[in-house]
């Protein structure tokens, strides 16, 4: 197990997230990361037992590519390409 400060996690999640060539495998683009909005919802705090308001927000969503999803689970690939 690695053991690291918040600055060092920090700084390991934007490049992480921000890194499209931990994505990539040559030319090969093996997933991206878009960008999500999600909608101002309601939701419900537990401790408090209370409902809350949840505002508007922007997250991240991976999408995987052909590359990662054939590297995933061949066996899929194969049907697929058979088709």
């Amino acid at each position: 197990m690695v053991v690291m400060g918040a600055e060092n996690f920090q700084e390991f999640a934007i490049e992480f997230f921000t890194s499209r060539r931990l994505l990539q495998q040559g030319d090969l683009l093996l997933a991206d990361l878009r960008q999500l909005s999600r909608a101002a919802r309601s939701g419900f705090n537990p401790s408090k037992g209370t409902k809350i308001k949840i505002p508007a927000g922007k997250v991240p969503k991976f999408v995987p590519g052909a590359g990662f999803k054939a590297a995933v689970d061949p066996k899929a690939a194969k049907r697929k390409a058979a088709k």
